[in-house]
């Protein structure tokens, strides 16, 4: 399965990134509205700590990019 990258976030907390995922989800009900995201931390050493935002469940990278488009 193929994954999308939504976002990412420079934040001390997950719960703000998953925030940042609450209101694109708001914006793009009919897109978001199903999918739950999963939200992973990322050590980039001096540039600091981010979080991405992504969702999963698409069959290939086209489907992905497709999805990420109609963003």
């Amino acid at each position: 399965r193929v994954h999308q990258r939504l976002a990412h976030h420079r934040s001390r907390s997950r719960a703000l990134a998953r925030g940042v995922y609450v209101r694109l989800q708001t914006e793009y009900d009919d897109l978001l509205g199903r999918r739950d995201p999963f939200i992973l931390r990322v050590d980039l050493g001096d540039r600091g700590i981010f979080y991405r935002v992504n969702v999963a469940g698409f069959a290939t990278k086209a489907a992905a990019d497709s999805f990420c488009a109609d963003l």
